[in-house]
C-alpha cells in the first residue's frame, strides 16, 4: 500500500496457462522480452490489471488506485521488473 495515494497493489502468480474471460476485453501490452500482456479496468471499478504469461507461469497484476486513472503504465514497470 502507497500510504501517499492510498494506492494497493497485488501480484498473483498461478502456475501454468490460466486464461480469465476479461482479456477478451482487454487491451495488448508489449512487455519487456517481447511478452505480450493485456491491461484492463474493471467496469465500475479503479482496480487496473495486467496479465502476461511467462515461463509457464501466468501473472496477475493488481493496481487499485483511489482515482479511476489508467495506470498501465505503473503496471508495465512494475511487470518488466519482475
Amino acid at each position: 500500500m502507497d500510504q501517499s495515494n492510498n494506492d494497493l497493489l497485488s501480484i498473483n502468480v498461478f502456475v501454468g496457462e490460466e486464461h480469465l474471460e476479461s482479456e477478451k476485453r482487454a487491451k495488448e501490452v508489449l512487455l519487456n522480452k517481447n511478452i505480450t500482456g493485456y491491461h484492463f479496468i474493471m467496469p465500475d471499478s479503479n482496480i487496473n490489471f495486467l496479465i502476461f504469461r511467462q515461463d509457464g507461469l501466468t501473472y496477475i497484476i493488481a493496481l487499485a488506485s483511489h482515482y479511476k486513472d489508467n495506470k498501465v503504465d505503473e503496471l508495465i514497470k512494475i511487470a518488466n521488473s519482475i
